[in-house]
C-alpha cells in the first residue's frame, strides 16, 4: 500500500503556476470588452476621487488587465472576478490615520505674532470685562496690554523652544536635574517678569498709556483672534501653545 502511495504521489501532477504576459496599458484597454470596458473606467474614476496620480491608477491598471483579458476568454467578466468597482477600489483608499498632514509653518516671527495676538485678544477680553463692572478708576491702558502681550509672546516662544531642544535629546541620553528643573525654572522667571511688566506700565501716564473703555477693548480683542485666525489659515503657523504635537513630529 506504501508501494501505491508512493506511486500515486509520484504521477500526481505538480501544480504549475503560469505568469500572465504582460500587456501595454493601450493595447489592454482596446482589448476590453464593452463590459469590461466600462468596468475599468469605473475603477479609474473611483481611484480618482481617493487621489491617486493618473500614474498610480495606471500602474494598478495594469496589473489587474493580463488577469481580466485570460478571463475574458471563458466568457468572465471583470465584475465576476474582481468584484464590483468599490469593493476592488476599497484596498486602495486612505485610511484616516494615514492621511497626510499638511506640515506647519515654525517661522519663529509668525509663531510670535501669533502668540501675540492670542495673549492680546485674551488680556483684552479679561480687561474689557474687568473695567465695565469694576467701580474704580480704569488702570488697563492700552500700552499695558500691548507690552504685556509682547512679553507673553516672547516667553511662550522661549518655553517652546526650550521643550522642542529637549524633546530631540537621544532617546538613550538620562536628563540632568537642572535640565528636568529648566522649563519650570523659565516658566516662573518669565511669569514675574509678564507680572512686572503689567503693574509698572499701569503706573504709566495716561498720555503713554491711553486708556479706553471696556466695550472698545472687547472689539479690540475680537479684532485681534480675527487677525490671528485669518494668518494661522493662510500661513498654518505652529502654535507656541500646542508644543506636544511638534514634539512628536520631530521624534519622526
Amino acid at each position: 500500500m506504501s508501494f501505491l502511495r508512493k506511486k500515486s504521489e509520484k504521477s500526481a501532477p505538480e501544480a504549475v503556476t503560469e505568469e500572465l504576459p504582460k500587456v501595454s496599458l493601450e493595447e489592454g484597454l482596446a482589448s476590453l470588452t464593452n463590459k469590461n470596458s466600462d468596468y475599468v473606467h469605473d475603477v479609474r474614476k473611483q481611484l480618482s476621487q481617493f487621489g491617486k496620480s493618473d500614474e498610480e491608477i495606471n500602474a494598478i491598471l495594469e496589473d489587474i488587465l493580463p488577469e481580466i483579458l485570460d478571463a475574458q476568454k471563458n466568457g468572465t467578466t471583470a465584475r465576476v472576478l474582481k468584484g464590483t468597482p468599490t469593493e476592488f477600489v476599497a484596498k486602495y483608499k486612505p485610511k484616516a490615520n494615514e492621511k497626510k498632514k499638511k506640515e506647519t509653518n515654525k517661522n519663529p516671527y509668525l509663531m510670535i505674532l501669533d502668540s501675540f495676538l492670542l495673549i492680546f485678544a485674551l488680556l483684552g477680553a479679561i480687561f474689557g470685562v474687568t473695567m465695565e463692572f469694576q467701580t474704580s478708576e480704569q488702570v488697563y491702558g492700552l500700552t499695558t496690554l500691548v507690552l504685556s502681550s509682547i512679553v507673553g509672546a516672547i516667553g511662550m516662544y522661549m518655553v517652546y523652544n526650550f521643550q522642542i531642544k529637549f524633546s530631540e535629546r537621544k532617546s538613550g541620553d538620562k536628563p540632568s536635574l537642572w535640565q528636568r528643573l529648566k522649563p519650570s525654572l523659565q516658566l516662573i522667571a518669565f511669569m514675574f517678569i509678564w507680572f512686572a511688566v503689567m503693574v509698572f506700565s499701569g503706573l504709566l501716564p495716561r498720555v503713554i498709556n491711553p486708556v479706553v473703555d471696556g466695550i472698545t477693548m472687547i472689539i479690540m480683542a475680537i479684532i485681534a483672534i480675527g487677525i490671528r485666525f485669518l494668518l494661522k489659515r493662510k500661513f498654518n503657523t505652529q502654535s507656541a501653545f500646542s508644543s506636544r504635537l511638534t514634539q512628536q513630529d520631530t521624534r519622526k
